[in-house]
């Protein structure tokens, strides 16, 4: 195989594990993004009904992570 050849596909390989890696981050940031939602809404659930054990398992959730 030339030498062109070679850095092309080496080219290619680089920009598949690029696109991996952001994909990778995305997620990442989607997921926190919906962890911290879903908080949102057990905080407002609990202090809405006056739950005290939502209250507490939540507290204790934020204290584990």
């Amino acid at each position: 195989m030339s030498e062109f050849k070679k850095r092309i596909k080496n080219k290619k390989l680089l920009s598949k594990t690029k696109k991996k890696r952001y994909n990778h981050k995305y997620i990442l940031l989607a997921d926190l993004l919906l962890a911290e939602f879903l908080e949102i809404i057990v905080i407002f659930l609990a202090y809405y009904t006056n739950d005290t054990k939502l209250i507490a398992i939540n507290l204790i959730n934020k204290e584990v992570l």
